[in-house]
């Protein structure tokens, strides 16, 4: 039998268009209940200065001290714990004086900072440190610890600084520009849009969309989003900003962009952190920062956002929200193209934690000027225990989605709206991604004696009997005329890849990921050609691991004594290939024949074709993983 169409609601724009109650639509695209986060008015503290901090490509942190006029450098780790920051931390511009290039010339004893207020570190390893009283911005190499740079912008003051890429973008108190610098290029200035009155922090996401805080530290602060006008124009000397959108968050004082593009605002000490998503910056649930002393928050190497409280750098947890306990979504009109068609079965990809459910109800017409409205009444969804309709596709484990089922319960039209209801225990929000309603319904009634469906109510009872039947029928009838997805390692289901490997004469390892068995069936072919070659063996640890390795051979160091990993002995290589003829040895050794002394052992060790494998990877961070 020919596969039915369906109409589908799953794209972001399609859920944009429905008819919301008690419900919103989440940065991911997928619809949830609304929420509410518990003020906490009793553990808020005073508004405080946020101070500077930054990483560097080493993984080290920089926290200005601007009251006493210093700036700190600390060693981090992913997996390090608060207390373990102090430690480590020793004044950069005090450590030693640093060499000067230019003009700008350092005394012997080193002056302290004229309030270093703020700080950002470019991709090239380079401190720019804002001194808001000396009406300037120190650009400091940190792998030659040369000051290469002052920027002058008296009588305007830098209120703050952040880097995108080599560029490092400047706020000044005046409201009118900002400045793009460089450690060595000239000063480009941006017009700022003249909604912005105050501006006081700045910060730039991992794609270059920029944030200010307007009037902050006041509960009438706010988030101004803007974006660069790059449209080429003669008659202007500096390029101009529009804004983008606006927030409302009263008490900002800081702000920051994870290495997802979502915005994180930070307010008053020990007062939860705000977060705004990256695509339609709506607001997600906020961070619980209780340690959080006003010091400023700051992006991570690993993409995170930490802030700085209890005497080292911290991270935060989802803060506790109350959903809403019941909500409605009415999805935007979806057309059949045909007058009086009765509609077949809706399936539905949602997410349904323990405390949540989910029911469904449909209206449907042939007016096409008839608007969208909440159905009156509802029907339960049956979970599919053989998973989505959709022929030997996966929903992924790691989606945590199930499909839920039922027939369109209404009358025959052409037109047709599906409300949703969510319902939670205020702890947990049911989650729908996606809905499919296939079109039209099966014929199996007209099949049978028309003496079976004379009354409307025998008619529509037997209509659903019959559609667990069709379903059963249609679902292998997909699966028989798409059975090519089984041969084809990137479609495959994931619990037949042992027998698809066999085809290649393979034996999978189970604890491989998922992507790895998929990619070591696809390139058996190749994998077997250069097996036993350096070439296939890199490839093939870098399928195992997930990333690229770097391969030593042994051999090639050709006696230069190089330290390998794991050495405790003399460095020195010593294989021998071919006859007669020797590769490496000792340092210092004669290139006269050694004959083999000692154990047999003793041999293999020393005359054996040896390798090592280095896998790179951050600091902390579990490559294997």
């Amino acid at each position: 039998m020919p596969l039915r169409p369906f109409a589908l609601v799953s794209a972001r724009e399609q859920w944009k268009s429905s008819l919301f109650d008690n419900t919103r639509l989440e940065e991911s695209g997928r619809v949830g209940l609304t929420w509410t986060s518990s003020p906490r008015a009793d553990d808020v503290g005073d508004v405080c200065a946020a101070g500077g901090l930054a990483f560097d490509a080493e993984c080290r942190l920089y926290r200005s001290l601007p009251a006493e006029g210093r700036v700190q450098r600390m060693r981090w780790l992913a997996s390090q714990r608060v207390e373990d920051f102090q430690l480590e931390a020793f004044d950069l511009f005090h450590a030693s004086a640093p060499r000067v290039v230019g003009s700008f010339v350092a005394s012997d004893a080193p002056q302290p900072l004229r309030n270093p207020r703020a700080l950002a570190v470019d991709e090239n390893d380079r401190l720019f440190v804002a001194e808001q009283d000396a009406g300037g911005v120190l650009v400091y190499d940190l792998w030659s610890s040369v000051l290469v740079r002052r920027v002058h912008t008296a009588p305007a003051k830098p209120l703050d600084v952040c880097a995108f890429g080599s560029r490092v973008y400047v706020l000044l108190d005046s409201r009118a520009e900002l400045l793009e610098i460089a450690a060595r290029d000239r000063t480009h200035r941006l017009t700022l849009p003249p909604e912005i009155v105050r501006p006081c922090r700045i910060a730039v996401s991992p794609s270059g969309v920029l944030a200010i805080i307007d009037e902050g530290a006041a509960a009438s602060a706010r988030v101004v989003i803007l974006r660069r006008d790059d449209s080429p124009n003669p008659e202007r000397a500096t390029q101009s900003l529009f804004v983008s959108a606006t927030l409302s968050v009263p008490w900002a004082c800081d702000i920051e962009f994870d290495g997802q593009g979502v915005l994180y605002v930070a307010r008053r000490s020990r007062e939860s952190i705000l977060r705004f998503g990256a695509v339609e910056h709506a607001q997600l649930e906020p961070v619980r920062a209780r340690l959080y002393d006003g010091a400023g928050i700051v992006r991570t190497p690993e993409g995170r956002v930490g802030f700085w409280g209890g005497g080292g750098l911290s991270y935060g947890m989802e803060d506790r929200v109350h959903y809403a306990t019941r909500g409605l979504v009415t999805t935007l009109r979806l057309d059949a193209g045909e007058y009086q068609l009765q509609w077949g079965r809706i399936f539905v990809d949602a997410c349904l934690p323990r405390g949540s459910g989910i029911r469904v109800g449909f209206v449907t017409t042939d007016d096409d000027e008839q608007q969208a409205a909440h159905a009156s009444a509802l029907h339960a969804l049956y979970e599919r225990d053989t998973g989505t309709e959709q022929p030997w596709s996966n929903l992924g484990p790691e989606d945590k989605l199930s499909t839920f089922e039922c027939p369109v319960l209404a009358p025959p039209g052409r037109y047709l709206w599906v409300t949703l209801e969510l319902t939670s225990d205020t702890r947990h929000t049911p989650v729908v991604a996606a809905a499919r309603v296939e079109f039209p319904t099966h014929e199996h009634l007209r099949r049978l004696p028309r003496t079976l469906s004379r009354q409307p109510e025998a008619a529509a009872f037997l209509q659903r009997y019959l559609g667990s039947l069709d379903g059963l029928l249609t679902d292998l009838d997909a699966k028989s005329i798409q059975r090519q997805v089984l041969v084809n390692p990137c479609t495959a289901p994931v619990e037949i890849l042992a027998w698809l490997a066999t085809f290649v004469g393979l034996m999978l390892d189970e604890r491989w990921t998922e992507r790895a068995k998929r990619t070591v069936i696809k390139e058996a072919a190749w994998l077997f050609r250069y097996r036993g070659t350096v070439p296939g063996l890199k490839r093939f640890l870098e399928i195992c691991v997930g990333g690229p390795v770097i391969l030593i051979e042994h051999f090639k160091l050709r006696g230069q004594g190089a330290g390998l990993l794991g050495d405790t002995g003399p460095a020195f290589t010593s294989s021998v290939l071919g006859v007669g003829f020797r590769i490496g040895g000792a340092i210092g050794a004669t290139d006269t024949p050694v004959p083999m002394s000692g154990a047999l052992d003793d041999a293999f060790r020393t005359h054996a074709h040896r390798f090592t494998v280095i896998v790179p990877g951050a600091a902390g961070v579990d490559t294997m993983g």
